[in-house]
């Protein structure tokens, strides 16, 4: 059973606090990343970045080694604020294009494990099911030193160069991420594949399914994820384009049944198979499920002359999956939940400055990612605990740290005082001695 813990329980202070960073420790040592660090510890760092993410709107380098410089949580990582150095922006950032990026993929692992205990059982059985999608962050090219072009659009005057991230989401922490700078990556497809291939190859038993958008396309990328899926006893769902070809063999549609839910109807339930594009054969090696369905209601139009991207709405959606236990609507379902990871992406930018590059450099952006799924974990777990969404749980959070601040600003205040106070009567007493004795 998982132990439920009351919503009060759970603070942003106590979180944080509850980080095990005894386990950081070691695996700071186990990584050498403080081999020849004069200064900002990796356990630092990663303090730092916890702080300025949950306590700031906008986070930056400069930012983040201001916060190294407030005395925030006493002995939280072992060692007393009083101790730590202070440093400029300047050396956080040094320090940011070469730490050892290990240490903040084993320690982010560390943390989802540990904090599972504040987890509901509801929120566990959802895990079972991986998100997996990518989402594109662009800067201007004199800024980034490494990324694929995005070439000229009507609102830049010049290149801009972007990175791709690929991750593989259950619900509550991130499994698996993946950034990408090199342009054959910029298609949704290689991404995918290899992040999917990753999850597979490494997985613990945990998860039974993995959903994904119609950005896999390979017939090759199919056949490896049915066949991983297989071997780990797991399943998949993806989309086709609704011009994809297929070849039905058989139809697993009852006959004169008609499934559906409030959404949707399903109007072809297939076994089948998929072709190579500009191929005339047909891949048998690998039995497919294709599923089609209808929306009750009508889609939305593509708004006109607007300065967005205009999105088209499709009155259909072709699913594809190995699974042949699951009838069609839960199939249908499990598809739906791939929404999530579009909501965290959405969480990560506008809350988490994901949308910006604190570091320029790749190496300093993996490292952020991984401080920004720390700091995204922290909050969804606050969240949870508090039942309430994201957004309002950061803006939460930061309430609390501020309050936290303010207290412990009025504590040192009254210890200041307090010291005043008894080393005047110190000094008093002291001069009473010396008068006493000179009689």
């Amino acid at each position: 059973m998982t132990t439920q813990h009351p919503k009060d329980n759970v603070t942003a202070i106590g979180v944080i606090k509850n980080l095990p960073y005894d386990k950081i420790s070691e695996i700071a040592a186990k990584t050498k990343v403080d081999y020849k660090a004069k200064k900002l510890r990796g356990v630092d760092m990663m303090d730092d970045c916890i702080f300025a993410m949950l306590s700031s709107s906008q986070v930056s380098q400069r930012i983040i080694s201001i916060k190294n410089g407030i005395p925030l949580m006493t002995d939280t990582n072992g060692t007393s604020d009083s101790k730590r150095t202070v440093v400029v922006h300047s050396s956080f950032s040094e320090r940011l294009t070469r730490i050892n990026i290990d240490f903040f993929k084993e320690a982010y692992a560390l943390i989802c494990s540990k904090y599972l205990k504040y987890v509901p059982d509801a929120v566990l059985d959802d895990m079972q099911i991986i998100r997996v999608d990518s989402t594109m962050v662009a800067e201007t090219s004199n800024k980034l030193v490494e990324g694929f072009s995005t070439g000229m659009t009507k609102n830049t005057s010049s290149d801009r160069r972007q990175l791709k991230y690929t991750m593989a989401y259950n619900g509550l922490n991130v499994v698996a991420a993946n950034a990408f700078t090199e342009r054959t990556y910029s298609a949704d497809n290689a991404p995918i594949s290899k992040t999917v291939a990753q999850c597979l190859r490494k997985r613990a038993g945990m998860s039974n399914g993995y959903v994904f958008d119609r950005g896999l396309k390979d017939v090759d990328d199919f056949k490896c994820i049915a066949k991983l899926t297989k071997q780990n006893l797991a399943f998949f769902v993806g989309r086709l384009n609704l011009n994809r070809c297929t070849q039905p063999v058989e139809t697993m549609l009852p006959e004169d049944s008609v499934l559906a839910d409030n959404e949707v109807v399903v109007t072809a339930d297939d076994k089948g198979y998929l072709r190579a594009k500009q191929s005339d054969k047909w891949d048998t090696s690998c039995l497919y499920r294709i599923i089609r369905v209808r929306f009750k209601t009508p889609r939305p139009e593509s708004p006109r002359n607007t300065r967005r991207h205009a999105r088209h709405y499709d009155d259909e959606m072709v699913l594809i999956t190995n699974n042949f236990e699951k009838d069609a609507i839960e199939i249908v379902q499990y598809y739906r939940r791939r929404w999530d990871i579009e909501v965290f992406f959405k969480f990560l930018k506008q809350d988490l400055s994901f949308s910006h590059f604190i570091s320029t450099n790749v190496h300093g952006i993996q490292v952020m990612l991984y401080m920004t799924l720390i700091v995204a974990l922290l909050v969804k777990i606050y969240s949870i605990a508090h039942n309430m969404g994201p957004r309002i749980a950061k803006q939460a959070i930061m309430t609390e740290l501020i309050r936290y601040q303010t207290e412990t600003i009025k504590r040192l205040e009254a210890q200041v005082k307090s010291m005043k106070s008894e080393v005047n009567n110190l000094k008093i007493k002291i001069l009473s001695l010396q008068t006493s004795s000179d009689h």
